[in-house]
């Protein structure tokens, strides 16, 4: 008896021991898994988001397991270059769906050789890219006249590759997806690494019908070609009233057209809004006006407030825009909520609280999510006659929005707002649709940032990764990517005379 008494603590003994041990190293295992500075980097990261990010909140799924997947990646490795991190990071940010979050190294690197590709690119229709020759005066023809369509670059199809590398483009609206991705092919040093000018690289073309196809092999060269759609890069650079007048043109049977090729901001540009107010008294007679907020990437929601005076019936009222924000409302906050014309329920009149109540849209008003504790009450964007602007009246003409992929940000919140008024067209294709309060925050040398707002538009969909479609689509022609004439302009003149 007294034999199996000591097998039985001996027994226990070494289970005990064996207990301790692994206890012992599983702790080791865990801290030396969170000395690692790269995962650790990604565990703020994941808190940071967690904590700060609206975003994470609605793709929370996808978010965690780009994150679970790259600590695996990191745990198996002994080293991660800073680079490496970089990207990595750079794919969670991509989940998100958040189109004003971004990464970057807080000390750039020393300026590497700079190389292209021997022509440049356009996006066209149905996710196809055409390579283009430039001419003079900006304007281009196709690089291989019998094959205009780029389709692979090294054995890798085209759109593949955009997507592989344009990461956190990876979640905006189709259109935008593409241009900005071609855009940035323009740039083919910062695509694709470890190449050097005079290495040759394998590309595919296909010809217009798609049905036949050649392989060239093409060297990288020390210039840029960049395509540059027609009228974007005429911008007035000088702050006067001559120079603004540029932004505006007179067209048959007394159509106004105005372009405006960013979101001024009032308080910076008194001159410009000077001009503007100028401008609409002087088309006062006139059939229809056209403002073409095409390449437009945002700003400020100045102009917003501008054309309401003048696009607005007197006395009416209506919510262009809802947002939340996630995390305390500060003084800070609070003050940039208000820039962006965004203002809790109570700021309002209550007759104008009982119309907001009226038009918040369903899908925002029953949704559990919304009453989170971490997220603000909800803030408006009401839109009416106000009294920051003189000289206006009401343009009781038909107006038409020129949109395309590329209007962003603010420019995208214009379009949105007053789409479906009585008076208002949206023409082109669906815009790059964002608006987002982001910080920034820095770690491990690398600088983050990323919205901290929610914003939906009046039909309660989100901004981000949605967009503004048109109620006229028009889609660029071969002669406007090739710089000879506006083709989208010309249609839409063509039809707004039908209807006058």
């Amino acid at each position: 008896m007294k034999y199996l008494l000591n097998i039985g603590i001996t027994i226990f003994m070494i289970c005990l021991i064996f207990i301790i041990c692994h206890f012992i190293i599983s702790k080791y295992q865990i801290e030396e898994k969170y000395d690692n500075p790269r995962i650790s980097t990604i565990h703020t990261i994941y808190e940071l988001l967690s904590k700060k990010s609206p975003y994470f909140d609605i793709h929370r799924e996808r978010v965690n397991n780009k994150i679970d997947s790259i600590i695996k990646l990191f745990e198996s490795r002994e080293y991660i270059e800073q680079d490496e991190l970089l990207i990595n990071i750079r794919h969670i940010l991509s989940e998100l769906g958040d189109r004003h979050a971004s990464i970057e190294k807080i000390t750039p690197e020393q300026e590497e050789e700079q190389y292209y590709l021997p022509f440049s690119l356009a996006p066209w229709i149905d996710n196809q890219v055409i390579a283009l020759r430039q001419l003079p005066k900006l304007n281009y023809s196709f690089y291989l006249e019998n094959y205009p369509l780029l389709s692979e670059i090294q054995d890798e199809n085209i759109n593949t590759f955009i997507l592989r590398h344009d990461i956190l483009n990876k979640y905006a609206p189709k259109r935008a997806r593409l241009s900005l991705g071609v855009e940035k092919m323009n740039e083919f040093y910062q695509v694709k690494d470890g190449l050097k000018i005079g290495d040759s690289i394998k590309l595919k073309f296909l010809s217009k019908n798609r049905k036949k196809d050649t392989l060239i092999y093409s060297q990288l060269v020390n210039f840029k070609t960049k395509w540059r759609e027609i009228n974007k890069h005429l911008f007035p650079y000088e702050k006067t009233k001559k120079s603004y007048s540029t932004l505006q043109r007179s067209y048959e049977d007394g159509i106004a057209y105005l372009r405006l090729p960013k979101m001024y901001n009032k308080s910076e540009n008194e001159l410009f809004f000077q001009w503007l107010t100028e401008y609409m008294n002087s088309i006062q007679d006139a059939t229809a006006l056209i403002i073409d907020i095409r390449n437009n990437s945002g700003g400020s929601r100045d102009i917003i407030n501008f054309f309401s005076n003048y696009f607005i019936k007197p006395n009416d009222i209506f919510v262009a825009n809802m947002a939340k924000y996630k995390g305390k409302v500060t003084n800070l906050i609070r003050e940039n909520l208000n820039k962006r014309n965004l203002y809790p329920l109570d700021h309002f009149s209550r007759q104008t609280q009982n119309i907001i109540l009226q038009e918040r849209p369903i899908k925002l008003r029953d949704n559990n999510f919304f009453e989170n504790a971490n997220y603000s009450s909800f803030h408006y964007m009401v839109l009416k006659n106000n009294e920051h602007f003189n000289n206006y009246y009401f343009f009781d003409k038909p107006v038409y929005f020129m949109i395309n992929e590329l209007t962003f940000s603010a420019a995208s919140v214009f379009a949105s707002s007053f789409k479906n008024l009585e008076n208002i067209t949206l023409a082109g294709v669906n815009s790059d649709g964002s608006s987002g309060l982001a910080q920034s925050y820095e770690l491990s040398g690398l600088r983050l940032k990323f919205s901290h707002m929610l914003s939906f538009q009046k039909n309660g969909n989100l901004f981000d990764g949605i967009g503004t479609d048109p109620d006229i689509e028009i889609n660029r022609s071969i002669d406007q990517i090739f710089g000879i004439d506006d083709y989208q302009l010309d249609v839409l003149l063509t039809e707004i005379k039908k209807q006058n």
